[in-house]
């Protein structure tokens, strides 16, 4: 088999892969709900963890992918894969924890709507949400994972408020009808 650079697939890979399922069953993440679609400010979590940080690629002013090129100028080029540069993007620290306590341990991203490379961000902060070997979390999840008798009990609210605003409007659809039933006609 063939990995998507061209080479072969190396049995490190497969290690690593069957460690990402060790840990998926270990540390089970809590089931994201569905996130509204669009530019909105959003937050990520990464508890038990003091810093966290990832990539994405560098744009200019255009949007366009910024070459890596070496000293010459020329562009750097892997196996025939042209490079790209990549900017560092890393968590702020909120607390570090305790010898005694270290589950206090946490830090944050807040990606902000109007930032140049929303789509770059929430792509990557997305895929490290999804990926069962990092902590890193939406604010739903994080909820959940903090407080989960609340959050259970917060979801069931809304799902019985969401039943009683339907069956609200069905009764509003309903006297409609009836009043049209009762005019007299003439």
């Amino acid at each position: 088999m063939e990995n998507k650079k061209g080479g072969e697939k190396s049995p490190l890979n497969s290690k690593r892969r069957k460690q990402s399922m060790d840990l998926k069953e270990r540390n089970p993440k809590p089931k994201s709900e569905t996130v509204k679609e669009g530019k909105i400010d959003r937050t990520y979590f990464c508890p038990h963890q003091i810093g966290q940080s990832f990539y994405i690629p560098a744009r200019d002013a255009e949007g366009n992918l910024i070459k890596d090129t070496d000293r010459v100028g020329q562009q750097r080029v892997i196996n025939g894969v042209p490079l790209f540069r990549d900017v560092l993007c890393q968590f702020e620290t909120i607390s570090r924890g305790t010898k005694k306590n270290p589950d206090d341990t946490l830090c944050i991203y807040q990606l902000k709507a109007d930032d140049r490379q929303y789509q770059d961000k929430f792509e990557a902060l997305e895929r490290m949400r999804k990926d069962a070997s990092t902590w890193v979390m939406n604010e739903t999840e994080y909820n959940k994972w903090k407080n989960p008798e609340a959050a259970d009990f917060k979801a069931r609210v809304a799902e019985l408020e969401k039943a009683n605003a339907e069956k609200d409007s069905v009764i509003a659809e309903m006297q409609k009808q009836l009043e049209e039933l009762t005019k007299p006609k003439g």
